[in-house]
C-alpha cells in the first residue's frame, strides 16, 4: 500500500489539532473598551465593579487658594473584598501595543462627608503656583496582556483598608470598590 506524504501530514495535523486545541480555553474578556471587572481566577469569570461617574468640583479655600477634586457619591463602594486578599482585574483596551502605565488609572479615594473623593490640584491664594497632586493618591500596579484585547491589573503591592477606583484618563467613569480589614466581620 503507497501512502501519500502530504495525505499523512493532513492527517497528523488533523489528529493534533482535535487532541490538543480542545484544551485550548479562550479567556473571557470584557465587551467594552475601558470597563474593568474583577477576575475570578477560579473560574475565569469576570464579575462586575461598581461603576459611578466622578463629578469634579473646584473650591475657593480662601487664603489657602483653590482645590479642585474628583467625588464620587456615597462614602463606601458595596463592592469589598477583606484586605490581602488577591485581586485581578481585566479591562480591554484599544490596543495591547499601548504602555499601560499610560492609559488605566488606578487610585485611591478618601471617605468624606457622605462620599469618596480625591484631591487632584491645588493653586495658591494668588493663582500662581497650580500643582497637580492625584499622583499622590496613584496606586502602583502591573499589567500583563491578558486575552486577545485586554490587560490584567494587579496592585504592585498590598493594599490596605480603604476605597479605589479604576479608570482610563479619557472617561470620566471610575470602577471602584473597597477593602475591608481582614478581620472585620461581614
Amino acid at each position: 500500500m503507497k501512502v501519500n506524504l502530504a495525505s499523512t501530514l493532513c492527517l497528523l495535523l488533523t489528529f493534533c489539532y482535535a487532541v490538543f486545541g480542545q484544551d485550548v480555553k479562550k479567556v473571557q474578556e470584557p465587551e467594552y473598551l475601558g470597563v474593568f471587572f474583577l477576575l475570578d481566577s477560579s473560574t475565569g469569570n469576570l464579575a462586575p465593579l461598581e461603576r459611578q461617574t466622578f463629578e469634579r468640583r473646584t473650591k475657593v479655600a480662601g487664603i489657602d487658594g483653590t482645590k479642585s477634586t474628583i467625588e464620587i457619591k456615597g462614602e463606601k463602594s458595596p463592592v469589598r473584598f477583606k484586605e490581602g486578599q488577591k485581586l485581578e482585574f481585566v479591562v480591554l483596551v484599544s490596543s495591547q501595543q499601548i504602555d499601560p502605565q499610560g492609559i488605566l488609572q488606578y487610585f485611591s479615594l478618601e471617605s468624606k462627608k457622605g462620599k469618596r473623593q480625591m484631591v487632584i490640584a491645588k493653586t495658591n491664594s494668588l493663582g500662581t503656583n497650580a500643582k497637580t497632586v492625584a499622583n499622590e493618591k496613584a496606586v502602583p500596579f502591573n499589567a500583563t496582556k491578558y486575552g486577545t484585547s485586554s490587560f490584567k491589573i494587579t496592585s504592585a503591592q498590598n493594599l490596605p483598608p480603604g476605597e479605589y477606583t479604576l479608570g482610563v484618563p479619557s472617561s470620566n467613569d471610575g470602577f471602584c470598590f473597597g477593602i475591608d480589614p481582614a478581620d472585620q466581620k461581614p
